[in-house]
């Protein structure tokens, strides 16, 4: 097969497939459209999900409180995640004990340190009363070294 044969291949399935979109009923979701029934809007969006490669599930549907009549469904894509809504309650009570155990870490942490500041100034007094000694100790035997000598 030769160049020419080939670029006129592709030509043709170019101009098949871009009549087969225009001559496609599906249209692009858009927020605010109305749909005949739920069922309509179910296979409305399949057809789209299938033609763009993915698939639908059902999410949220909000209903009238007076007619319980559908008033919003929501789709989304399969792979979305499920959205968990945490009321401001619970996040705020999370925070307070995450706030509270910080607290008990921060005096504990506080006692620990004080504890470890005593301890220091103990062996300070042990270590500056033998390091004392050792400089006496080491003043005499100076002085017993150098008397000898004059």
């Amino acid at each position: 097969m030769d160049l020419e044969a080939v670029a006129e291949a592709v030509e043709n399935s170019a101009e098949i497939i871009s009549a087969a979109c225009e001559g496609s009923s599906i249209e692009e979701p858009n927020v605010g459209m109305e749909f005949q029934s739920e069922e309509a809007a179910k296979n409305f969006y399949e057809e789209y999900a299938r033609r763009e490669g993915f698939v639908v599930r059902l999410d949220r549907c909000h209903r009238s409180e007076v007619d319980k009549q559908i008033i919003s469904r929501r789709f989304s894509c399969n792979k979305q995640g499920f959205h968990v809504r945490e009321s401001k309650d619970r996040i705020i009570q999370q925070l307070a004990k995450e706030l509270e155990h910080q607290d008990r870490l921060c005096q504990h942490y506080r006692r620990q340190l004080f504890s470890l500041l005593e301890t220091v100034d103990e062996q300070t007094k042990c270590l500056s009363t033998k390091v004392e000694l050792v400089v006496n100790t080491v003043k005499k035997l100076e002085n017993e070294v150098q008397k000898p000598l004059i």
